[in-house]
């Protein structure tokens, strides 16, 4: 008659469950090797011994330290640990991945993405650094006419108004020419999704002229502002603008600080 016994410290290693399927595993496999007409015959039993009572052979053994002991317990620690730093590990690759992908949706002329987030990158900031460097620092106002959709739409400018289309953006820029004719704008960062791009921008000047309804003061002036822009087949077609007019009506002497 077939008996497979198995010896277990009570306790430890394995729970009554995991012993219970070990017991039919180990009856099937048994059969499966020497076949059906010996199932009958089969045995396995799972033997228990009490922690510091088992013995190998009649002989009696010391505990298994490393099974009951702080040794045990740190080699599991240790293995989660390196568990542990390689799903992080995973996961930060991932979200870098994400990330590499939502800043590369830029889109073409075709409206589609570029070949490449590096590629990607370097049309945005050539597209906004170009318009920039021709209309507010160039005074190329006809530049306007080129990357401006004839229906474009202002949603805001800082609480200016600005009218519909090229000729409304041109309108808007010479303003602030005739009252600050030395100014500078600088582009500081662009951020791509789509067909949405968000510019940060420094206009720096010396204000000279008339400013809406301010006289010229003399004084240094330095804006910073924020703009999105909806760019559809090369052409800017919304935008939306904030800018620290507080900040600059204070530097113009306009309303007290």
């Amino acid at each position: 008659m077939p008996i497979i016994t198995v010896q277990f410290i009570k306790d430890v290693v394995a729970t009554p469950e995991q012993k219970r399927q070990l017991v039919i595993e180990l009856t099937d496999k048994f059969v499966e090797i020497l076949g059906d007409v010996v199932r009958p015959f089969v045995y396995c039993i799972i033997d228990e011994t009490p922690v510091g009572e088992w013995a190998i052979g009649g002989v009696p053994m010391p505990d298994l330290a490393y099974l009951t002991g702080p040794k045990h317990a740190a080699v599991i620690e240790r293995s989660n640990d390196l568990m542990r730093a390689a799903i992080a590990q995973m996961q930060a690759q991932s979200a870098l991945e994400l990330a590499q992908q939502a800043d590369g949706k830029w889109r073409g002329s075709n409206g589609s993405n570029g070949s490449s987030d590096a590629a990607a990158r370097a049309d945005d900031y050539e597209y906004f650094s170009r318009w920039f460097e021709e209309m507010w620092n160039k005074k190329n106002y006809n530049y306007a006419y080129q990357v401006v959709d004839d229906n474009f739409t202002a949603h805001g400018a800082g609480g200016q108004s600005i009218k519909q289309g090229p000729s409304g953006v041109i309108e808007l820029v010479k303003a602030w020419h005739a009252a600050m004719p030395d100014g500078r704008m600088t582009m500081l960062d662009v951020i791509t999704e789509g067909e949405m791009s968000a510019i940060r921008m420094v206009w720096e000047a010396t204000h000279t002229g008339q400013f809406g309804n301010i006289p010229p003061s003399g004084k240094r002036i330095k804006v910073t502002s924020t703009g999105i822009d909806r760019v559809v087949n090369g052409k800017i077609t919304e935008g939306w603008g904030e800018l620290d007019m507080l900040s600059m009506l204070q530097q113009m002497g306009a309303i007290p600080t």
